[in-house]
């Protein structure tokens, strides 16, 4: 959903007297999709970089009658398996990244397409759904991140919370902004783990 200001029918918001933030979200498959890749975006690039050198050194040995390994000379069938090792990591690790998004969603229950309700508040960050209820304390979170597109609140112990920010308007977002500004404060120190 587009940040237009509507909000449409799968977020809310609600800005309670006590200065606590309640936005409640539906998640879909795009953004699902989004957070996979965001979630990793490390290994997948790490995939791609492989792969590319992987397939220079490929395209290479074909330019190659023997293939020179610190003054080993590599026969034809050495070389010709080591080529295609190669090609089958350099396939493997393009396919992980291609397919990222997909295994995810795959992987996520029908449940956690229902709506959630996160709420910030001077106790914590409370998730609520018809299947759960959590909360993550201040002192428990060692980070709060701001991307493009979620909020992120990394709490070691607990897991992390992704808010889409795609999801909810401008001002809903902003709202939920400044209540995680105001109680930032009260975050943890980090811990080594």
């Amino acid at each position: 959903m587009p940040r237009d200001g509507s909000g449409g029918d799968t977020a809310r918001m609600d800005d309670n007297e006590d200065g606590s933030v309640e936005v409640t979200v539906m998640w879909d498959r795009a953004e699902y999709r989004r957070l996979a890749w965001t979630a990793h975006r490390t290994r997948n690039r790490n995939n791609l970089i492989a792969a590319a050198v992987v397939l220079y050194v490929i395209a290479d040995a074909f330019t190659w009658d023997k293939l020179s390994l610190k003054g080993v000379v590599l026969t034809y069938p050495a070389a010709s398996f080591a080529v295609w090792l190669l090609l089958w990591l350099t396939c493997n690790w393009l396919w992980q990244a291609a397919r990222t998004g997909h295994n995810w969603i795959e992987a996520t229950p029908d449940w956690c397409y229902a709506p959630i309700t996160v709420r910030v508040d001077a106790v914590g960050i409370h998730q609520i759904s018809a299947a759960d209820e959590a909360l993550i304390r201040w002192h428990a979170i060692t980070k709060v991140d701001q991307t493009s597109d979620f909020w992120i609140v990394s709490a070691p112990a607990a897991g992390s919370v992704w808010l889409p920010r795609r999801l909810i308007s401008k001002e809903r977002d902003v709202a939920i902004g400044a209540a995680l500004a105001r109680y930032r404060g009260q975050v943890g120190p980090a811990r080594k783990g």
